[in-house]
């Protein structure tokens, strides 16, 4: 079970919002078919993201500014 929060990455930015936007865009790149920045290690995408996220692989450039 995956153990990591978007609490684990508000030391990058603290707007939640823009997170939690950046981690969904994130892990809808992932589920089609973008490579994932760190080890998969066999977990869904909005964790693969989150843990990119975690890691400051990525953040809130992800987001499409429409």
């Amino acid at each position: 079970m995956a153990r990591i929060t978007l609490d684990d990455s508000l030391h990058s930015n603290q707007n939640r919002f823009e997170l939690t936007l950046a981690v969904t865009q994130r892990a809808r790149q992932i589920a089609s078919g973008s490579p994932p920045r760190v080890d998969p290690q066999r977990n869904k995408p909005i964790v693969i993201a989150l843990r990119e996220l975690a890691a400051g692989k990525t953040g809130p450039e992800v987001i499409d500014k429409v």
